[in-house]
């Protein structure tokens, strides 16, 4: 009779086999995903809307996740000002809401809410609730690990994920990937934040199931941007 050790010692590599193996089907079975409704606001272009004379700044222009930043605004007009990262998320999909903007001197401030994913926010301001928003291609928090920014940037997110796997051991190796749709409870930008299955073999994990199944994320600041690395998970998010 096995000793009480060895069945939980079984039990474990049966759990690990079974995760390996569902991320496996996972990404060579077909995908069938309806696309993503839009469901933001009209968003003009600031240049245009809000006049050339708008300025925004943020402070740190790069955050890690759950770290605040703070918007300065000068050149906006209004009486009740506010501010929105758009795709911006707390507690599993709920959307941050508008975030007032209070006058110090000459310019409009505040502190802006932390998304809980990492990734790249567009900033949108309008002048009061219910204007038309306003944003440009310049206006992004970034909510990154220490050290994203020094990432090389590749021309496609599966030169990212390829990167990735290369970057693990000299003995690691891709055996395959495939790009796949953002969870419904993502809002982040799908055209700034791709999502990427991935398997492969790594010689050094021995007893570990062979090939290992992970999601790699890949970013980008602009839809003419190349791509990095952001992170990798066991699932989508």
């Amino acid at each position: 009779m096995w000793a009480p050790t060895n069945r939980r010692l079984v039990v474990a590599c049966v759990l690990v086999a079974t995760l390996a193996c569902v991320l496996v089907v996972v990404l060579f079975a077909p995908l069938h995903t309806p696309e993503r409704a839009a469901t933001t606001a009209p968003t003009g272009r600031a240049g245009h809307q809000a006049g050339s004379g708008v300025r925004v700044r943020v402070l740190p222009g790069v955050v890690v996740r759950g770290q605040t930043a703070t918007i300065v605004v000068t050149g906006l007009s209004g009486t009740s000002p506010q501010v929105e990262l758009v795709g911006a998320t707390v507690n599993l999909g709920h959307a941050l809401a508008w975030t007032p903007l209070r006058r110090v001197g000459p310019a409009w401030q505040a502190s802006l809410p932390a998304p809980e994913f990492r990734g790249v926010y567009r900033i949108r301001l309008r002048t009061a609730r219910g204007a038309r928003a306003v944003t440009s291609e310049g206006w992004l928090l970034r909510v990154f690990a220490r050290g994203t920014l020094g990432r090389p940037l590749l021309k496609t997110p599966e030169a990212v994920a390829r990167s990735w796997v290369r970057g693990l051991s000299d003995t690691a190796a891709l055996v395959g990937l495939r790009r796949w749709p953002l969870p419904a409870f993502d809002h982040r930008d799908p055209q700034l934040h791709q999502l990427l299955v991935i398997a492969y073999t790594l010689e050094r994990h021995r007893g570990v199931p062979d090939p290992v199944g992970v999601f790699v994320t890949a970013v980008r600041e602009s839809n003419r941007d190349r791509w990095r690395f952001l992170e990798a998970t066991v699932s989508p998010q």
